[in-house]
């Protein structure tokens, strides 16, 4: 599996609007989308077992030729012995490189995971 993503570019991307940007990377984010394996949807802390639940873009910004896309990514976890559902919302950000082939973003690959034997 390679390790960045390649999406192409609308053709008049450069004259597009702040708000269409916005709409553009929105569309490449969701599940389905070219960008969607480049996100960190990993949760992280507080708890390992939540869910992404949704992912929306709050900024694009191109600047020469890196496109960074900032989005905050909702997670939901439920305990089931205490009867409890919780929402956690993260911000988070990937930064594309555009070329004559489209913008290259890294292929989000989380750290790597432990194994008990890592602790003795």
């Amino acid at each position: 599996m390679s390790q960045e993503i390649c999406i192409s570019l609308p053709v008049d991307f450069a004259e597009l609007s702040a708000a269409e940007l916005q709409h553009w990377a929105q569309q490449q984010c969701e599940p389905g989308g070219q960008l969607r394996n480049g996100l960190d949807l990993d949760p992280q802390i507080p708890s390992r077992t939540s869910l992404p639940e949704s992912v929306t873009i709050t900024q694009v910004r191109l600047t020469g030729d890196r496109l960074r896309i900032d989005y905050e990514v909702c997670l939901s976890d439920f305990s089931a012995c205490a009867g409890v559902s919780h929402q956690f919302r993260h911000q988070r950000h990937v930064t594309g490189q555009c070329t004559s082939r489209g913008c290259i973003f890294p292929r989000w690959t989380g750290p790597p995971r432990r194994d008990s034997s890592d602790e003795f």
